[in-house]
């Protein structure tokens, strides 16, 4: 775990400084080596978002919605991404938990 947990941190920093080929690297070296939680899943799909892999984004928001339904952002990004793709009603069912979500928090 201590060797996964190297990879995740180090795929952090390239997200934070914008390399996000880099940061996939290192987040799916993460992933394999069973750190599994739903922040590592959600900054590799951001990653994948930033570098312009929109699918593979789309389905690593799914696996962090899977291991946390209740990860808003998570929830957030996938509906704009899902917009973006012209499909609309998963988009809004998305949004619309989110929605939820963040105003269960307030």
């Amino acid at each position: 775990m201590r060797h996964a947990n190297t990879h995740f941190e180090s795929g952090n920093r390239f997200k934070a400084n914008g390399q996000f080929e880099e940061a996939i690297l290192e987040l799916e070296k993460a992933i394999d080596l069973d750190y599994i939680d739903a922040q590592s899943y959600f900054n590799l799909a951001l990653s994948y978002k930033n570098n312009g892999f929109i699918d593979e984004a789309i389905d690593v928001y799914r696996k962090t919605l899977e291991i946390d339904p209740k990860f808003a952002e998570a929830h957030f990004n996938l509906g704009i991404l899902l917009d973006r793709k012209g499909r609309n009603k998963e988009a809004e069912e998305e949004l619309k938990e989110y929605m939820e979500l963040t105003r269960q928090r307030t």
